[in-house]
Parts: structure tokens; C-alpha cells; sequence
């Protein structure tokens, strides 16, 4: 399956120099500009990855996060501010976020922590697989 990205933010400019990002490293992309188009995006469409803005009216990133782990606990969701700090990056994380960025990032900077975060949420679910295997096999010798 080809890695998708679901991109949501209230700025088209961001949206669009993310897209050309993500297309340019092999991902098909789709983007939203509010937090309620976005979920309404994830309940249509399987996704690898969400990115999402902190800051947007209406459904702000955070809203968006709790309501996507709710749903889908398993998907990597990456935040996006240009007004980060500390606290913010303390609550992100406690609500769920698999990464955190401040703006401006690099191309690079944004495609290392995509790849990470998708590639942690991996090794969490097949860990999750192993150990129901493991589970089945003892509860079948006893």
C-alpha cells in the first residue's frame, strides 16, 4: 500500500508546500483546512499519517487529535504550531501525538519525523500482534 498523508491546516500555503513535500518523497497526499473537514476525511479515507495545525478556528488541532485516538488509535498524528511552547508540547503529547513540530520546518526536518512516527506506530502494532500470539500459544498449553 502506497503511504498517504492527510494534511490539515487552515493555511493553503502550508498545505501546499507540504503537498509538494510529501508527493516529491513518493506519498499520495490529501489535504483539509478545518479540523471538522479533516475527521470527515478520516472517516472516508485510510491514512499512514495525519498532520495537523494547532491553531485553527472551529476544531483546533488538539480536538482533532483526541477525536482521531478515539477512532483511530493506531494512526500516527503529527503536530504542527508556529506558537509552541513547552505547555503545548506537554499537552500534545499527553493527548496522543506521536511528534511535535514548531514552524518554519525544514523538507527534511518534516519527512525524518513523518518516517519516524509512522515507523514507531509499526513497530507498536506488530509488538501488540507478537504478544497475542504469545498469549494464544500459552493459552493453548495449558
Amino acid at each position: 500500500m502506497k503511504r498517504s498523508v492527510l494534511i490539515i491546516d487552515d493555511e493553503r500555503i502550508t498545505c501546499k508546500h507540504l503537498t509538494r513535500i510529501f508527493q516529491k518523497a513518493g506519498y499520495e497526499t490529501v489535504t483539509a483546512s478545518t479540523g471538522e473537514e479533516g475527521l470527515a476525511v478520516l472517516s472516508r479515507r485510510r491514512v499512514t499519517l495525519v498532520l495537523v495545525d494547532i491553531k485553527m478556528p472551529g476544531l483546533d488541532g488538539f480536538a482533532v487529535l483526541q477525536k482521531a485516538r478515539l477512532g483511530y488509535p493506531r494512526l500516527p498524528v503529527v503536530m504542527m504550531t508556529a506558537h509552541g511552547n513547552a505547555e503545548t508540547v506537554v499537552k500534545a503529547m499527553k493527548l496522543g501525538a506521536s511528534e511535535y513540530l514548531t514552524k518554519p520546518f525544514s523538507s527534511d526536518e518534516i519527512l525524518i519525523v513523518a518516517e519516524r512516527a509512522i515507523e514507531r506506530h509499526a513497530l507498536k502494532a506488530e509488538l501488540e500482534q507478537l504478544k497475542q500470539e504469545v498469549a494464544a500459544l500459552k493459552s493453548g498449553h495449558r
